[in-house]
């Protein structure tokens, strides 16, 4: 049975999560201060501490510090607070992960799912092959705690003959670019020459070459970090993916013992096809907040434009099935900004020409990123992200379409895409006024906008105005 110490020093929480992780077969021991962990670790051994991050005798990283001397314990922490920068301080002192106390039978979940997909992973055998013995030692650093499985090479060929031993099963490999022996896109080819190597490969590179960064994609690269490492990106990615490809070879297996259970076996496939479909989605939206993270935009940027997105979509007279489709697809309408510099993205004020040019150039990217995959979810966001800044006079960009030529998909984006960009405050912008925004739009009627989803939105204004206030952001 797992140990768990719950230290939270409101009493009727921690009795709540207690009760809620005991009747999901844990054995819980509960404190309510430091002095109360010191007590409990000298007399017992945990797997996981969950531990409220401001106790009465210690609070912030520097208690975890504390609690880490003393126990090799997971830590798991609570917070209410949703600072970035304490956040990312957490991460680097070897915290696992962190919950915000808003729902709390909600967070018990997570809690409980986070818990078993560590306890799974030493199953889980992830490659790297990077150059630099201090890129190889954090990522151990980072990867060894949630019990994953580290095979490592300094050199492509070393890690391509890792790949190759039949004794070796990689489940997911992360790839430098820039190694002493050969490029990286050379030992990605190489890999792909074996249909069976269908394990996920992350690249991880200091490129900030976006026609490096599409023709690892193309090449069947699975994503794309850049250096430095921003830990909770890293991890986000890392455990999506590593979810991902195992539901991927649940299914694969069920399939292939399938003749033996037509039966029973129906009601689990279609249970295994939509927890892929449910982590691709989970894959896609936080591809897309990362994708806006970088550009200092928020989280809610992306859930408003989905929303609005499928609002539009719906009022338009659109299926449930396109306009479901199109709500799940539209946050990666700027996922090709991960690709753009952030000297460029992030510049407050105007761009000159060569700026513009290379900011121009993501919804070109964003599509070459997903435009690849058969996933029906990758298809549609491939064109959001192709066609969200085409016009409908024709004086839009990347290919300049004109009216109807330019999907609908793109068309509902581009206004629910503007529509929150001039509401919402930016590095080169203050938030406009309503009556400021109502005055563009009916402008642009028939120019950027196509003329029947301008009034579509108009008469439907308050259902947009219900979500902008939903998802409000806050500073």
């Amino acid at each position: 049975m797992i140990s768990v110490l719950i230290v939270e020093n409101a009493r009727l929480l921690s009795n709540i999560i207690a009760k809620e992780l005991i009747a999901l077969n844990y054995e819980c021991s509960k404190t309510y201060s430091f002095k109360g962990i010191e007590e409990q670790l000298s007399k017992n051994k945990f797997d996981f501490i969950i531990l409220s991050l401001y106790l009465s005798d210690g609070e912030g990283v520097e208690l975890v510090q504390k609690v880490k001397k003393l126990s090799n314990a997971k830590l798991i922490v609570l917070t209410s607070s949703t600072d970035e920068k304490q956040r990312n301080r957490l991460f680097n002192s070897g915290v696992i992960d962190y919950f915000l106390k808003e729902n709390i039978s909600q967070t018990v979940i997570n809690i409980n799912n986070l818990i078993q997909n560590i306890v799974k992973n030493n199953l889980i055998n992830i490659l790297i092959i990077d150059d630099s013995k201090i890129i190889r030692e954090r990522v151990k650093a980072i990867l060894t705690p949630r019990n994953y499985n580290i095979l490592e090479s300094d050199t492509g060929q070393g890690g391509i003959d890792i790949i190759e031993d039949n004794n070796n099963k990689v489940d997911l490999l992360i790839l430098d670019m820039e190694l002493d022996d050969m490029h990286g896109t050379e030992v990605l080819s190489h890999i792909k020459l074996n249909q069976q190597n269908n394990f996920p490969i992350i690249v991880l590179s200091g490129t900030k070459d976006a026609n490096v960064i599409s023709k690892v994609l193309k090449g069947g690269a699975s994503d794309f970090i850049k250096k430095p490492l921003i830990i909770e990106e890293f991890l986000l990615k890392i455990n999506l993916w590593v979810e991902y490809y195992r539901k991927s070879i649940e299914l694969d297996d069920y399939k292939h013992n399938l003749e033996h259970k037509i039966e029973d076996g129906i009601s689990e496939i279609k249970t295994l096809n939509k927890e892929i479909e449910d982590t691709q989605k989970e894959v896609i939206f936080t591809m897309g907040s990362i994708g806006e993270g970088r550009s200092k935009e928020t989280g809610n940027h992306v859930k408003r434009v989905a929303q609005y997105s499928y609002l539009l979509a719906k009022f338009y007279g659109l299926t449930d099935d396109d306009a479901e489709l199109l709500k799940l697809a539209s946050p990666m309408h700027d996922i090709g900004k991960v690709a753009i510099p952030d000297s460029v993205l992030n510049k407050p004020g105007r761009f000159n020409d060569e700026e513009r040019i290379i900011m121009n150039n993501h919804s070109k990217l964003g599509y070459e990123m997903l435009c690849h995959s058969d996933r029906q979810i990758m298809k549609t966001a491939a064109i959001v992200a192709y066609e969200h800044h085409e016009r409908w006079d024709g004086k839009g960009y990347p290919r300049g379409l004109k009216g109807e030529d330019i999907h609908i998909f793109g068309r509902i984006t581009a206004i629910a895409d503007v529509f929150d960009a001039l509401g919402s405050q930016r590095v080169y912008k203050p938030v406009w006024e309503d009556e400021k925004i109502w005055k563009l739009f009916k402008e642009e009627k028939d120019k950027q906008f196509e003329g029947k989803l301008v009034d579509v939105f108009f008469d439907n204004l308050d259902e947009f105005l219900k979500v902008r206030k939903e998802y409000t952001d806050c500073f």
